[in-house]
């Protein structure tokens, strides 16, 4: 099952438009007062107008009266809220008990032009297969029980789909080679796993750079992050956190992120150096 570009593209325009409508608002209403007018934040605000996903019924309304619009543009809005409600799915609203972080993670995925993700000593979930996955969740499935896991597991395989479906996102991942020597799930999982990025490494969408052991740096110690570039929007950087995850769009934070992308990436591979190693990776399994 893949994601579906048509809603992508009907939460977009419908994003711009909430956007235009605060932009006209006489008198002047910023993000952030039309945050704490729903009581949230401004970043959920310029996610919304992003289309990163839909505002609730009562979240709608309430940005309407705050916009002052008139009755007929705001029954138009309104018309189309309903429609897009009514005709347009995503794969993720099976699973309405998901993580909100992880739902904001999947939306971003879904409407990004392009994302850097760097792994360091993690390999990214969008290029994990299932039998890799089924042996991360392995402790989780203990802990939390396997009803639970099993169905972020599954979530995990979907959400890989954005690199194949039509018009597919654009990936850019750095990774540390110690991660592809890992033995997760044994031999056999990890030669499959190292296969699948190899074949991944081959699409025109996608580009894989190994940080070599021998490079003089900390690749594995960096922690992960992803920046998710869009058509028209500011860019976001995403980061994994303990118990959750962090996101942003400011400015001088995406840029830091960039350049400490930049500077991992000059101790990197080639794209076809990278592939060449894990051929080997794959021979020495």
């Amino acid at each position: 099952m893949s994601v579906n570009p048509q809603a992508s593209r009907s939460r977009r325009a419908f994003g711009r438009q909430l956007q235009d409508l605060r932009e006209q608002a006489k008198p002047r209403v910023t993000q952030k007062m039309a945050g704490e007018a729903i009581g949230k934040s401004r970043d959920l605000v310029s996610f919304i107008e992003r289309g990163g996903q839909w505002p609730t019924e009562a979240q709608l309304s309430t940005l309407l009266d705050l916009y002052g619009v008139d009755a007929a543009t705001r029954a138009l809005v309104e018309g189309l809220y309903q429609a897009a409600q009514e005709t347009v799915e995503v794969w993720w609203a099976q699973y309405p008990d998901l993580p909100k972080d992880l739902v904001k993670l999947i939306e971003l995925e879904d409407v990004a032009e392009k994302i850097w993700i760097y792994g360091g000593g993690t390999l990214p979930g969008l290029l994990q297969i299932p039998e890799y996955i089924e042996a991360l969740f392995r402790f989780e499935s203990q802990e939390f029980g396997s009803a639970q896991t099993g169905m972020l597991a599954k979530v995990r395989r979907l959400r890989g789909d954005v690199l194949t479906r039509h018009r597919p996102l654009v990936l850019d991942t750095l990774l540390a080679e110690g991660v592809l020597r890992e033995n997760t799930g044994g031999n056999d999982v990890m030669r499959r796993q190292l296969e699948h990025l190899l074949a991944m490494a081959q699409r025109s969408n996608v580009t894989i750079r190994i940080i070599p052991r021998e490079a003089p740096v900390a690749a594995g110690a960096t922690a992960p992050y992803s920046i998710f570039d869009f058509q028209s929007d500011p860019s976001m950087r995403q980061a994994d956190l303990t118990g959750g995850m962090a996101f942003t769009e400011d400015a001088k934070t995406v840029r830091y992120a960039r350049r400490l992308y930049e500077y991992m990436a000059g101790f990197a591979l080639s794209p076809e150096e990278s592939m060449h190693r894990i051929e080997k990776l794959i021979k020495d399994k």
